[in-house]
Order: C-alpha cells, then structure tokens, then sequence
C-alpha cells in the first residue's frame, strides 16, 4: 500500500510541474466482496452444484462446495 501511495503523490507532484497537467482522477478500488455479492455468488455455487453434472461422487462435490464457499466468505476479510 505504501509504494502505491507513493507512486500518486509522485504522479501528483509530477503533473504539477507540468506546464500542460493531466486531469487526474483518483478511483479506490476495494479489494473485498459485500455480503449481498458473496451471498449471490453462493447461490449461484449452489444452484450450478445442484444440478451435478461434473460427474463427481456426491460427497466430493459436497467437500468442493464447501470449500468454495468458505473460499467466497472469508475472501477480502
């Protein structure tokens, strides 16, 4: 995070000294997934597991599922 916020007052200070600046436009980019998202994500996990057509035993596809939404809720925490 550091060197990020580095590199914008870099490019701020250099566009200051420029005789012709760039428009600058500062975007936070969050590196998390709200909880409506992680709940759609799921469903959609599950509605796509349910119909089992990946040709796993049901209790591997039931591990894997478990696995990606444990993967889902815990991402950007």
């Amino acid at each position: 995070m550091e060197n990020t916020s580095f590199e914008i007052v870099k490019q701020i200070i250099l566009n200051d000294q420029l005789e012709k600046p760039k428009k600058l436009v500062l975007q936070v980019v969050e590196e998390r997934l709200s909880d409506c998202d992680k709940e759609q994500i799921k469903c959609a996990l599950l509605k796509n597991i349910s119909q089992n057509n990946y040709g796993y035993p049901p209790d591997e596809l039931a591990k894997l599922a478990c696995k990606a939404i444990l993967a889902i809720q815990v991402y950007g925490n």
